[in-house]
């Protein structure tokens, strides 16, 4: 049988530990207000920031191993507040939710300048644009390593 959640006047069920998810939630982001979803939002320049680095250095199947730049990378000196404020002063702030920061000449990788704020459904384009030259750059290494001549279109 599911219990009610233990916060005065809320009406939801509760979970694991006696409180509802949304109480849960709430009393996480009163500890740390950088974890929580208000923050979140308001700092999307940041976020995407983070998201990026975190890509880049896990090896992202198509972001792995692209430069990143050092003053924005937390394990090299630098801050995602630094890259968030440079975002802010030379791009402006994030139009609206449905724009993402897409990093132009992916040979030049995450850097001030190599920047802009798209449409995700541009961004989506451009996304799919890398992965099929990924995909054909994998292609033809394997192609050399069997030693077949094939006729393949360059790019």
């Amino acid at each position: 049988m599911k219990k009610p959640c233990i916060t005065p006047g809320c009406t939801k069920f509760a979970r694991a530990k006696g409180i509802c998810g949304s109480c849960e939630s709430r009393a996480r982001y009163a500890k740390n207000p950088k974890r929580g979803r208000p923050w979140i939002a308001s700092h999307s320049e940041h976020i995407s920031i983070r998201t990026h680095y975190n890509m880049i250095r896990n090896g992202d199947q198509y972001y792995g191993g692209m430069p990143f730049f050092a003053e924005w990378a937390p394990d090299k000196g630098g801050s995602y507040s630094a890259g968030a404020k440079w975002i802010i002063e030379n791009l402006g702030k994030r139009p609206d939710k449905t724009y993402q920061l897409h990093i132009i000449d992916r040979e030049i990788g995450f850097m001030p300048g190599n920047l802009q704020w798209v449409h995700r459904t541009k961004h989506r384009q451009e996304e799919l644009v890398e992965k099929l030259k990924a995909e054909i750059k994998q292609l033809r290494r394997k192609l050399a390593e069997l030693n077949v001549d094939a006729e393949v279109p360059r790019d």
